[in-house]
């Protein structure tokens, strides 16, 4: 399987359990491994529970993951979570997480349609009407589920009224695209874009936000069984870490009305 595993011990025990959490690939491996390592530390030092990370070639990929038994938690964005729900059997929902984004610790985030700075001929997403424009997966919240969702209230269909678009898979790769020129316009989520802008001052125009989006979902499979599923569950809502950006600082339960967006958005268009 074409996966990378990336295995993070920190302790060593005969009467350990080895338990497999896998990730959707919304950033590099090596962004990823930084984004998770502080989590399965604690877990690791704080627990029976040795975890290795993997992460998924695609976002199906880690559905498939699920379905197969192959992985014993996941973390996945909301979308992939509500879309996949009837097709997830035995799972269970164990809390969602908790960043920092632009200062503030919470547990949602939004989607943001941008351009560059400089492109004088976009100010509105009506502009964006001949352009090209950049999706990171058609899997992803912030990356196609609510960009797609603000271009059609403004009477746009992706796939008719753009010159080109693409799937980039990865957040980073649409900003590079974007800074590069070789897209218009791109959908991508909000730390993302507050990142670029302290790297690049004045290059980033928003031209639409979204609706506040729960953060990733963490489950687990029918994999695991009910006392290790309550146990990692107590571990991750117990779970504190320093304020940092681009990590996860811990965890929260939501109420199943906090996905109602989401699936009004998925009934309305069919995705």
């Amino acid at each position: 399987m074409r996966f990378f595993i990336l295995s993070i011990f920190f302790t060593i025990s005969l009467f350990s359990k080895n338990l497999i959490i896998g990730v959707i690939p919304y950033k590099s491996k090596e962004e990823l491994v930084k984004v998770y390592s502080p989590l399965l530390e604690y877990i690791n030092k704080n627990s029976e529970y040795k975890l290795e990370l993997i992460v998924s070639r695609d976002y199906k990929h880690l559905i498939s993951l699920i379905k197969k038994n192959q992985i014993d938690i996941a973390s996945l964005g909301s979308y992939l979570y509500i879309k996949n729900l009837n097709e997830l059997e035995n799972t269970n929902y164990l809390a969602t997480s908790l960043r920092l984004i632009n200062d503030k610790i919470t547990w949602h985030y939004n989607s943001f349609i941008i351009t560059k700075m400089q492109n004088n001929e976009i100010n509105s997403i009506k502009d964006l009407k001949g352009k090209r424009f950049g999706f990171t997966d058609k899997n992803s919240t912030s990356g196609f589920l609510y960009p797609n969702f603000m271009l059609k209230e403004e009477g746009i269909d992706y796939k008719k009224d753009f010159s080109k678009y693409f799937f980039l898979k990865k957040h980073n790769r649409v900003i590079e695209a974007l800074l590069n020129n070789s897209i218009d316009a791109a959908g991508t989520f909000d730390q993302v874009v507050y990142d670029t802008q302290k790297l690049y001052a004045n290059q980033i125009k928003i031209l639409a936000v979204s609706y506040p989006i729960p953060l990733d979902v963490f489950i687990s499979s029918s994999k695991l069984n009910f006392q290790d599923t309550n146990n990692i569950k107590k571990l991750l809502l117990e779970y504190k870490a320093k304020p940092e950006i681009n990590q996860i600082l811990g965890f929260t339960k939501v109420k199943e009305n906090v996905f109602e967006d989401i699936k009004s958005i998925i009934k309305s268009n069919n995705y």
